[in-house]
């Protein structure tokens, strides 16, 4: 095809041959191994003059559209090597949707616009769930080990902190130890949707010496938040935690400071150039901008 778009642009075999770098003889036998495919003539020929016939017009333009297709697709495919091109779907819960995934999606968008990322606001179980089910191409965990078909990779770790409400007779303390705060309710979210850290949580809670008076369970932090913000209770979130309202504030816990490590995770399966590009990211902004 491109020999035959050499010789209809320049009408000149030996032209045509030096613009491709190859003898007047291989371009002679390429246009007529293509014309006996075809079954007809794209070319009239003689001594002195080089022209297209009808149906070779007809073909320069169709080759040169096909040709432009192929160099895009070419162009496309390169792009998606490169992890520059593609489709990600992304799940998170809590804290990480406040502050580190925003964060990630700005600085993937600025190296790579044309890899799109959707975002599915999801329980760690759930994105156990997806992630196992081949729905969701990374994950961000937190006390999740790594098995055959799952990796994991700690991200960052994270001071635990808790959130009272604005009124509480701690909220303006620099520090509060968690046995000052026994006998309060516990906000936390179902167990069954993140049994790792729910477990943390609760065992760092019995080792300070909270033993809460009742646990009262919400699905997701907004609404964690917003018990809180109302009176009904307590609750710990990682530090990066912050859409906070000013009914609530989060006060350090007094040391040894807890911390969590949150995780990224994807199918060990998944060899893919725009999830490698989305996790380098990920790291590369957890160091840069929330390592503490």
């Amino acid at each position: 095809m491109r020999y035959f778009l050499a010789v209809a642009e320049c009408l000149h075999f030996s032209r045509a041959a030096q613009l491709l770098g190859v003898s007047q003889a291989t371009v002679s036998e390429q246009i007529r191994r293509l014309e006996d495919e075809l079954g007809f003539a794209l070319l009239t020929r003689t001594s002195r003059h080089v022209g297209l016939t009808p149906a070779g017009q007809a073909f320069q333009q169709g080759c040169e559209r096909a040709l432009e297709q192929l160099d895009n697709a070419a162009l496309a495919a390169a792009d998606v090597a490169a992890g520059l091109l593609g489709r990600l779907r992304l799940g998170a819960g809590g804290a990480p949707l406040t502050r580190i995934v925003p964060a990630i999606l700005r600085s993937l968008r600025s190296q790579a616009p044309g890899l799109t990322v959707t975002v599915s606001q999801l329980s760690i179980t759930a994105q156990l769930a997806a992630l196992s089910h081949g729905d969701l191409d990374v994950g961000f965990l937190r006390a999740t080990e790594a098995g055959a078909a799952l990796r994991v990779e700690p991200l960052m770790s994270e001071k635990l902190t808790v959130v009272l409400p604005a009124d509480h007779r701690l909220a303006e303390a620099e520090a509060v130890r968690l046995d000052q705060l026994a006998e309060e309710t516990l906000v936390m979210w179902p167990r069954l949707d993140g049994h790792g850290f729910y477990d943390q949580i609760i065992n760092l809670c019995a080792q300070r010496g909270l033993q809460p008076r009742t646990v009262l369970q919400a699905p997701d932090t907004t609404t964690q938040v917003a018990l809180v913000a109302a009176g009904q209770g307590i609750t710990i979130q990682p530090s990066s935690f912050n859409t906070l309202g000013a009914d609530v504030t989060m006060v350090p816990i007094a040391p040894p400071t807890p911390t969590t490590t949150l995780q990224i995770a994807w199918r060990a399966s998944t060899d893919s150039p725009g999830l490698s590009r989305l996790v380098e990211t990920a790291h590369r902004v957890a160091r840069e901008q929330f390592d503490s």
